[in-house]
Protein backbone atom coordinates (compact mmCIF):
# COMPACT_ATOMS: atom_id res chain seq x y z
CA UNK A 1 0.00 0.00 0.00
CA UNK A 2 2.80 2.44 0.87
CA UNK A 3 4.44 1.81 -2.49
CA UNK A 4 1.15 2.28 -4.33
CA UNK A 5 0.41 5.57 -2.57
CA UNK A 6 3.95 6.86 -3.02
CA UNK A 7 4.16 6.06 -6.72
CA UNK A 8 0.71 7.46 -7.47
CA UNK A 9 1.52 10.66 -5.60
CA UNK A 10 4.79 11.14 -7.46
CA UNK A 11 3.17 10.50 -10.85
CA UNK A 12 0.38 12.95 -10.10
CA UNK A 13 2.78 15.70 -9.05
CA UNK A 14 5.00 15.14 -12.10
CA UNK A 15 1.93 15.29 -14.32
CA UNK A 16 -0.08 18.13 -12.77
CA UNK A 17 2.08 20.49 -10.68
CA UNK A 18 1.71 23.97 -12.14
CA UNK A 19 5.45 24.70 -12.36
CA UNK A 20 7.21 22.38 -14.87
CA UNK A 21 10.56 23.21 -13.22
CA UNK A 22 9.11 22.06 -9.86
CA UNK A 23 10.46 25.27 -8.30
CA UNK A 24 13.94 24.36 -9.58
CA UNK A 25 13.94 20.93 -7.89
CA UNK A 26 14.75 17.68 -9.72
CA UNK A 27 11.59 16.18 -8.27
CA UNK A 28 11.77 12.87 -10.16
CA UNK A 29 15.32 12.21 -8.95
CA UNK A 30 14.48 13.18 -5.38
CA UNK A 31 11.41 10.93 -5.42
CA UNK A 32 13.45 7.97 -6.67
CA UNK A 33 16.18 8.52 -4.06
CA UNK A 34 13.70 8.73 -1.17
CA UNK A 35 11.31 5.98 -2.25
CA UNK A 36 12.73 2.99 -0.33
CA UNK A 37 12.99 4.87 2.95
CA UNK A 38 9.43 6.17 2.66
CA UNK A 39 7.86 2.88 1.60
CA UNK A 40 9.60 1.02 4.45
CA UNK A 41 8.07 3.25 7.15
CA UNK A 42 6.27 0.96 9.66
CA UNK A 43 3.28 3.18 10.46
CA UNK A 44 0.82 5.26 8.48
CA UNK A 45 1.85 8.39 10.33
CA UNK A 46 5.57 7.90 9.64
CA UNK A 47 4.90 7.07 5.99
CA UNK A 48 2.88 10.25 5.43
CA UNK A 49 5.56 12.29 7.18
CA UNK A 50 8.13 10.91 4.73
CA UNK A 51 5.87 11.54 1.76
CA UNK A 52 5.26 15.12 2.87
CA UNK A 53 9.00 15.68 3.31
CA UNK A 54 9.33 14.91 -0.40
CA UNK A 55 6.41 17.16 -1.32
CA UNK A 56 7.87 19.88 0.88
CA UNK A 57 10.79 20.21 -1.53
CA UNK A 58 8.37 21.96 -3.90
CA UNK A 59 7.96 24.78 -1.36
CA UNK A 60 4.26 24.92 -2.16
CA UNK A 61 1.95 24.87 0.85
CA UNK A 62 -0.95 23.67 -1.32
CA UNK A 63 0.77 20.43 -2.33
CA UNK A 64 0.38 18.02 0.56
CA UNK A 65 -0.65 14.45 1.35
CA UNK A 66 -3.36 14.06 4.00
CA UNK A 67 -3.79 10.86 5.98
CA UNK A 68 -7.21 9.18 5.96
CA UNK A 69 -9.15 10.21 9.03
CA UNK A 70 -12.26 8.47 10.33
CA UNK A 71 -15.06 10.99 10.80
CA UNK A 72 -17.80 10.30 13.36
CA UNK A 73 -21.09 9.28 11.84
CA UNK A 74 -22.76 12.21 13.59
CA UNK A 75 -20.67 14.63 11.51
CA UNK A 76 -21.45 12.79 8.26
CA UNK A 77 -25.19 12.96 8.93
CA UNK A 78 -25.42 16.65 9.78
CA UNK A 79 -26.80 17.63 6.40
CA UNK A 80 -27.71 21.31 6.50
CA UNK A 81 -26.90 21.72 10.16
CA UNK A 82 -23.86 22.70 12.17
CA UNK A 83 -23.10 21.08 15.49
CA UNK A 84 -21.50 23.48 17.96
CA UNK A 85 -21.84 25.56 21.12
CA UNK A 86 -22.51 28.71 19.12
CA UNK A 87 -18.89 29.90 19.37
CA UNK A 88 -16.43 30.75 16.64
CA UNK A 89 -12.94 29.98 17.95
CA UNK A 90 -9.44 30.83 16.80
CA UNK A 91 -5.86 30.65 18.01
CA UNK A 92 -3.02 33.10 17.56
CA UNK A 93 0.74 33.04 18.04
CA UNK A 94 2.25 34.92 20.97
CA UNK A 95 5.40 37.05 20.81
CA UNK A 96 7.54 33.91 21.11
CA UNK A 97 5.82 32.22 18.18
CA UNK A 98 3.87 29.72 20.32
CA UNK A 99 0.24 28.99 19.56
CA UNK A 100 -2.25 30.15 22.17
CA UNK A 101 -5.17 28.21 23.60
CA UNK A 102 -8.42 28.68 21.65
CA UNK A 103 -10.08 32.08 22.05
CA UNK A 104 -13.70 33.00 21.46
CA UNK A 105 -13.74 35.43 18.55
CA UNK A 106 -17.49 35.58 17.96
CA UNK A 107 -20.73 34.24 19.40
CA UNK A 108 -23.97 33.29 17.69
CA UNK A 109 -26.70 35.23 19.53
CA UNK A 110 -28.98 32.17 19.52
CA UNK A 111 -26.30 29.80 20.82
CA UNK A 112 -25.88 28.35 24.32
CA UNK A 113 -22.55 30.11 24.88
CA UNK A 114 -23.99 33.59 24.36
CA UNK A 115 -27.06 32.79 26.43
CA UNK A 116 -24.87 31.62 29.31
CA UNK A 117 -22.78 34.79 29.33
CA UNK A 118 -19.65 33.75 27.44
CA UNK A 119 -17.93 36.78 25.89
CA UNK A 120 -15.67 37.36 22.86
CA UNK A 121 -12.04 37.40 23.89
CA UNK A 122 -12.39 34.66 26.50
CA UNK A 123 -9.68 32.00 26.42
CA UNK A 124 -10.55 28.31 26.80
CA UNK A 125 -8.36 26.71 29.47
CA UNK A 126 -9.95 23.25 29.51
CA UNK A 127 -12.97 21.22 28.42
CA UNK A 128 -14.26 18.57 30.81
CA UNK A 129 -11.08 19.00 32.82
CA UNK A 130 -8.75 18.27 29.88
CA UNK A 131 -6.51 20.77 28.12
CA UNK A 132 -6.28 18.59 24.98
CA UNK A 133 -9.72 19.85 23.80
CA UNK A 134 -10.35 16.44 22.26
CA UNK A 135 -14.02 15.77 22.97
CA UNK A 136 -16.64 13.59 21.33
CA UNK A 137 -19.39 15.74 19.80
CA UNK A 138 -22.98 14.58 20.09
CA UNK A 139 -26.22 16.53 19.89
CA UNK A 140 -27.44 17.54 23.34
CA UNK A 141 -24.37 16.28 25.21
CA UNK A 142 -23.19 18.73 27.88
CA UNK A 143 -19.57 19.76 28.39
CA UNK A 144 -17.94 21.88 31.07
CA UNK A 145 -15.69 24.70 29.82
CA UNK A 146 -13.17 26.60 31.88
CA UNK A 147 -12.63 30.10 30.46
CA UNK A 148 -10.33 32.94 31.39
CA UNK A 149 -11.40 36.49 30.53
CA UNK A 150 -9.00 39.31 29.52
CA UNK A 151 -8.82 40.47 33.17
CA UNK A 152 -7.63 37.05 34.30
CA UNK A 153 -10.89 35.96 35.97
CA UNK A 154 -11.84 32.30 35.47
CA UNK A 155 -15.39 31.29 34.48
CA UNK A 156 -16.76 27.74 34.53
CA UNK A 157 -19.66 27.19 32.12
CA UNK A 158 -21.53 23.96 31.36
CA UNK A 159 -23.42 23.88 28.07
CA UNK A 160 -24.81 21.42 25.58
CA UNK A 161 -24.02 21.11 21.89
CA UNK A 162 -26.76 22.34 19.58
CA UNK A 163 -27.57 21.74 15.91
CA UNK A 164 -27.76 25.09 14.08
CA UNK A 165 -28.58 26.06 10.51
CA UNK A 166 -25.32 26.70 8.69
CA UNK A 167 -24.34 30.35 8.89
CA UNK A 168 -22.85 31.66 5.63
CA UNK A 169 -21.93 34.99 7.16
CA UNK A 170 -23.32 37.76 9.32
CA UNK A 171 -24.18 41.44 9.15
CA UNK A 172 -23.65 44.01 11.89
CA UNK A 173 -24.99 47.57 11.65
CA UNK A 174 -22.82 49.80 13.83
CA UNK A 175 -23.75 52.98 15.65
CA UNK A 176 -21.25 54.96 13.54
CA UNK A 177 -23.34 54.35 10.42
CA UNK A 178 -21.23 51.59 8.89
CA UNK A 179 -22.38 48.05 8.11
CA UNK A 180 -20.01 45.12 8.59
CA UNK A 181 -20.56 42.15 6.27
CA UNK A 182 -18.48 39.10 7.19
CA UNK A 183 -18.21 35.78 5.40
CA UNK A 184 -15.65 33.02 5.64
CA UNK A 185 -15.67 31.17 2.33
CA UNK A 186 -16.12 31.65 -1.39
CA UNK A 187 -18.79 29.36 -2.84
CA UNK A 188 -22.13 29.42 -4.63
CA UNK A 189 -24.32 29.74 -1.54
CA UNK A 190 -22.13 32.51 -0.13
CA UNK A 191 -22.35 34.55 -3.34
CA UNK A 192 -26.14 34.25 -3.26
CA UNK A 193 -26.18 35.22 0.42
CA UNK A 194 -23.93 38.25 -0.21
CA UNK A 195 -26.08 39.39 -3.14
CA UNK A 196 -29.14 39.30 -0.87
CA UNK A 197 -27.33 41.34 1.78
CA UNK A 198 -26.29 43.96 -0.76
CA UNK A 199 -29.90 44.15 -1.99
CA UNK A 200 -31.05 44.85 1.57
CA UNK A 201 -28.77 47.89 1.77
CA UNK A 202 -30.92 49.68 -0.82
CA UNK A 203 -33.80 50.25 1.57
CA UNK A 204 -31.59 51.72 4.32
CA UNK A 205 -28.18 52.62 2.87
CA UNK A 206 -25.35 52.81 5.40
CA UNK A 207 -22.64 55.47 5.37
CA UNK A 208 -20.11 52.82 4.31
CA UNK A 209 -19.56 49.06 4.16
CA UNK A 210 -16.81 46.99 5.76
CA UNK A 211 -16.21 43.60 4.13
CA UNK A 212 -14.69 41.47 6.89
CA UNK A 213 -12.61 38.60 5.48
CA UNK A 214 -10.22 38.23 8.41
CA UNK A 215 -11.01 34.52 8.75
CA UNK A 216 -11.81 33.78 5.11
CA UNK A 217 -9.56 31.04 3.72
CA UNK A 218 -10.96 31.18 0.20
CA UNK A 219 -12.78 28.34 -1.50
CA UNK A 220 -14.23 28.07 -5.00
CA UNK A 221 -12.38 30.28 -7.50
CA UNK A 222 -15.51 30.35 -9.66
CA UNK A 223 -17.19 32.46 -6.96
CA UNK A 224 -14.72 35.34 -7.19
CA UNK A 225 -16.25 37.00 -10.30
CA UNK A 226 -19.68 37.17 -8.65
CA UNK A 227 -18.38 38.44 -5.31
CA UNK A 228 -16.45 41.17 -7.13
CA UNK A 229 -19.57 41.80 -9.20
CA UNK A 230 -21.29 43.13 -6.10
CA UNK A 231 -18.95 46.15 -6.12
CA UNK A 232 -18.40 46.97 -9.80
CA UNK A 233 -20.86 48.03 -12.50
CA UNK A 234 -18.53 47.00 -15.33
CA UNK A 235 -17.08 43.74 -16.55
CA UNK A 236 -13.29 43.55 -16.64
CA UNK A 237 -10.48 41.00 -16.36
CA UNK A 238 -9.00 40.91 -12.87
CA UNK A 239 -6.23 38.34 -13.44
CA UNK A 240 -5.26 35.05 -15.01
CA UNK A 241 -4.04 31.59 -14.01
CA UNK A 242 -0.82 29.95 -15.13
CA UNK A 243 -1.41 26.24 -15.87
CA UNK A 244 0.73 23.53 -17.39
CA UNK A 245 0.11 23.68 -21.14
CA UNK A 246 -1.79 20.39 -21.24
CA UNK A 247 -4.15 21.43 -18.46
CA UNK A 248 -4.84 24.77 -20.17
CA UNK A 249 -5.53 23.08 -23.52
CA UNK A 250 -7.87 20.53 -21.91
CA UNK A 251 -9.75 23.17 -19.92
CA UNK A 252 -10.05 25.37 -23.01
CA UNK A 253 -11.42 22.44 -25.03
CA UNK A 254 -13.96 21.50 -22.37
CA UNK A 255 -14.81 25.12 -21.50
CA UNK A 256 -13.83 24.70 -17.85
CA UNK A 257 -11.16 27.38 -17.45
CA UNK A 258 -11.88 29.29 -14.20
CA UNK A 259 -13.49 32.65 -15.08
CA UNK A 260 -11.30 35.71 -14.52
CA UNK A 261 -13.74 38.50 -15.47
CA UNK A 262 -16.06 40.19 -13.02
CA UNK A 263 -19.76 39.38 -13.25
CA UNK A 264 -21.66 42.53 -12.18
CA UNK A 265 -24.77 42.04 -10.07
CA UNK A 266 -28.02 43.99 -10.25
CA UNK A 267 -27.39 44.76 -6.56
CA UNK A 268 -24.06 46.57 -6.88
CA UNK A 269 -23.01 48.57 -3.81
CA UNK A 270 -21.61 51.87 -5.08
CA UNK A 271 -20.80 53.48 -1.73
CA UNK A 272 -17.52 53.54 0.22
CA UNK A 273 -15.92 50.19 1.01
CA UNK A 274 -13.18 48.92 3.30
CA UNK A 275 -11.83 45.37 3.10
CA UNK A 276 -10.74 44.13 6.52
CA UNK A 277 -8.20 41.31 6.29
CA UNK A 278 -5.70 39.48 8.49
CA UNK A 279 -2.73 37.17 8.13
CA UNK A 280 -5.30 34.33 7.93
CA UNK A 281 -7.04 35.71 4.83
CA UNK A 282 -6.08 33.41 1.98
CA UNK A 283 -6.67 32.25 -1.58
CA UNK A 284 -9.87 33.67 -3.13
CA UNK A 285 -10.10 36.22 -0.31
CA UNK A 286 -6.68 37.55 -1.32
CA UNK A 287 -7.66 37.80 -4.99
CA UNK A 288 -10.76 39.74 -3.96
CA UNK A 289 -8.74 42.13 -1.78
CA UNK A 290 -6.01 42.56 -4.40
CA UNK A 291 -8.57 43.45 -7.08
CA UNK A 292 -10.43 45.90 -4.86
CA UNK A 293 -7.10 47.56 -4.00
CA UNK A 294 -5.80 47.63 -7.58
CA UNK A 295 -9.01 49.26 -8.81
CA UNK A 296 -9.05 51.87 -6.05
CA UNK A 297 -12.45 50.49 -5.08
CA UNK A 298 -11.64 49.85 -1.41
CA UNK A 299 -9.23 50.75 1.33
CA UNK A 300 -7.53 47.62 2.71
CA UNK A 301 -7.19 47.58 6.50
CA UNK A 302 -5.51 45.05 8.79
CA UNK A 303 -2.52 42.79 8.26
CA UNK A 304 -0.73 41.43 5.20
CA UNK A 305 -2.71 38.46 3.93
CA UNK A 306 -1.37 34.93 3.99
CA UNK A 307 0.06 34.70 0.47
CA UNK A 308 -1.54 31.34 -0.38
CA UNK A 309 -3.15 31.79 -3.78
CA UNK A 310 -2.16 28.75 -5.84
CA UNK A 311 -5.21 26.75 -6.94
CA UNK A 312 -5.11 23.13 -5.83
CA UNK A 313 -6.87 19.98 -6.95
CA UNK A 314 -7.56 17.03 -4.67
CA UNK A 315 -6.86 13.43 -5.70
CA UNK A 316 -8.10 10.44 -3.68
CA UNK A 317 -5.38 8.00 -2.64
CA UNK A 318 -5.79 4.18 -2.49
CA UNK A 319 -6.00 4.10 1.33
CA UNK A 320 -8.66 6.81 1.51
CA UNK A 321 -6.17 9.58 2.06
CA UNK A 322 -5.99 12.72 -0.05
CA UNK A 323 -3.30 14.27 -2.22
CA UNK A 324 -3.64 17.98 -2.88
CA UNK A 325 -1.57 19.37 -5.76
CA UNK A 326 -1.11 22.98 -6.78
CA UNK A 327 -2.18 23.11 -10.43
CA UNK A 328 -2.45 26.84 -11.20
CA UNK A 329 -0.62 29.98 -10.10
CA UNK A 330 -2.62 33.22 -10.06
CA UNK A 331 -1.40 36.54 -11.48
CA UNK A 332 -3.19 39.86 -11.03
CA UNK A 333 -4.22 42.10 -13.91
CA UNK A 334 -0.80 43.74 -13.73
CA UNK A 335 1.00 40.38 -13.73
CA UNK A 336 1.88 40.49 -10.02
CA UNK A 337 2.19 37.21 -8.12
CA UNK A 338 0.43 36.96 -4.76
CA UNK A 339 1.78 33.55 -3.73
CA UNK A 340 4.18 33.91 -0.77
CA UNK A 341 3.67 37.68 -1.02
CA UNK A 342 0.10 38.38 0.02
CA UNK A 343 -1.85 41.62 -0.18
CA UNK A 344 -0.34 44.54 1.70
CA UNK A 345 -2.92 46.68 3.54
CA UNK A 346 -3.26 50.41 2.94
CA UNK A 347 -3.69 50.88 6.67
CA UNK A 348 -1.74 48.41 8.79
CA UNK A 349 -3.44 47.49 12.08
CA UNK A 350 -2.16 44.46 13.98
CA UNK A 351 -4.67 41.90 15.14
CA UNK A 352 -3.57 38.86 17.10
CA UNK A 353 -4.21 38.21 20.77
CA UNK A 354 -4.79 41.82 21.76
CA UNK A 355 -7.51 42.20 19.17
CA UNK A 356 -9.09 38.90 20.27
CA UNK A 357 -9.18 40.08 23.86
CA UNK A 358 -11.27 43.06 22.79
CA UNK A 359 -13.67 40.91 20.80
CA UNK A 360 -12.13 42.08 17.53
CA UNK A 361 -13.07 45.71 18.10
CA UNK A 362 -9.58 47.15 17.50
CA UNK A 363 -9.58 46.09 13.87
CA UNK A 364 -13.29 46.73 13.37
CA UNK A 365 -13.05 50.27 14.74
CA UNK A 366 -10.08 51.03 12.51
CA UNK A 367 -11.88 49.61 9.48
CA UNK A 368 -15.07 51.56 10.20
CA UNK A 369 -13.14 54.81 10.58
CA UNK A 370 -11.37 54.23 7.28
CA UNK A 371 -14.65 53.30 5.58
CA UNK A 372 -16.29 56.58 6.53
CA UNK A 373 -13.46 58.41 4.74
CA UNK A 374 -13.24 56.06 1.73
CA UNK A 375 -14.29 57.23 -1.76
CA UNK A 376 -17.46 55.99 -3.42
CA UNK A 377 -17.84 54.67 -6.97
CA UNK A 378 -18.17 51.30 -8.63
CA UNK A 379 -15.73 51.25 -11.53
CA UNK A 380 -12.14 50.05 -11.73
CA UNK A 381 -9.74 53.00 -11.71
CA UNK A 382 -6.21 51.70 -11.24
CA UNK A 383 -3.72 54.26 -9.92
CA UNK A 384 -1.68 56.08 -12.51
CA UNK A 385 1.69 54.51 -13.25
Amino acid sequence: MNANIYDRSVRTVLDRFYDPTFNNVDFAAEAAARRSAAVDQPTEQEFYLSLNELLGLLEDRHTVAIRPRPYPEIIRSLGSGELSFGMDLTTEKDEDGNWSNPFVRRLRPDGPAAQLGVQPGWEILSIDGSDTFDIGIEVGRSHTFEFRDPKGEVHVVTMATTLFPIEKGYVERRADGTVVIAFESFDRTTTDWLDERLAELRSDPPAAVVIDIRYNRGGDADAIPEVLGGFFTERFQFGHDQFRLRDRLEMTFWGTLPPKHTKPSINVWTGPVVVLQSSRSASSAEIFAATMKHCGRAVIVGETSRGAVVSAQAFRLPDGGLLRVGIADFRTATGARLEKVGVEPDIHVAGGLQDLRTGGQVLLDAAAQAALAAPAGAVCRPPAA
